[in-house]
């Protein structure tokens, strides 16, 4: 999912075109129009003008850096300014690649492919990191500890069908409503979406060691559906169980 922001809507048009044969493309008018965007569909990575009005992309882009929603999308800035202030400014507050215009087609689709794949690499490295065999977490908040426990009753449970949102409720002595603010607040999705996220991940985790077909990965992961796993995988990894396992 890619954000394209420009106040000019024939730029906006343009690099949608050119983009849209390989990504979903999303366009807002401005800094401000871009965050509401990223509020209901966090995108994979936004590419922005700099002079906006109602919000400039270095606002939008300082403001995205300092959300934890947003804080690892990564970040085009386009710019007619060719200083090392705007540059410079742009690097302070976390953009990740800074371009003049007129741009070069195949230098932008380039530079696209090249942060997208960074990401992914890097999102491959901590799934790995948590979705290993549940081992002890040092926590110090009570809020950590407690999503330390809620993790490990996930773990722990992750083939049982039955591991749902009330199970994971009585195993914590914990409200729906409590548990619910614990995962919003330090998640940021509910805890239905919780679990099938973390059952997902330890999907993908199993398919990438290509010990196991589909059909296991699915039942050790708690899925008892293969349509439903199938579309649950697709809309979280953009492909298919056995698309994504011999991918890796």
């Amino acid at each position: 999912r890619i954000l394209i922001v420009d106040d000019n809507m024939a730029i906006a048009s343009f690099i949608k075109e050119i983009l849209q044969d390989e990504y979903r493309c999303y366009v807002a008018a401005n800094g401000r129009a871009a965050l509401a965007v990223c509020a209901g569909v966090v995108p994979d990575l936004v590419i922005a003008d700099e002079m906006m009005p109602v919000m400039s992309g270095i606002e939008m882009s300082r403001r995205m850096k300092s959300n934890p929603k947003t804080a690892t999308v990564p970040i085009i800035l386009l710019t007619a300014k060719d200083d090392v202030d705007t540059e410079a400014e742009s690097v302070r507050v976390g953009v990740d690649v800074f371009m003049a215009k007129p741009f070069e087609v195949p230098i932008l689709q380039a530079r696209v492919r090249q942060l997208l794949e960074a990401k992914a690499t890097m999102r491959a490295d901590m799934r790995i990191e948590q979705i290993v065999a549940a081992r002890p977490v040092e926590a110090e908040s009570t809020a950590e500890k407690q999503l330390a426990q809620v993790a490990q009753i996930i773990e722990d449970n992750i083939s049982d069908a039955n591991l749902n949102v009330g199970f994971v409720c009585e195993r914590m002595g914990m409200q729906s409503k409590q548990l619910y603010r614990l995962i919003k607040k330090y998640v940021g999705v509910s805890p239905v979406e919780h679990i099938k996220l973390i059952r997902l991940r330890k999907a993908a985790m199993l398919l990438e060691q290509h010990k196991f077909s589909v059909s296991e990965v699915m039942y050790m992961v708690g899925f008892s559906s293969s349509s439903y796993f199938s579309k649950c995988f697709q809309a979280q990894y953009g492909c298919t169980p056995r698309q994504y396992a011999e991918r890796q």
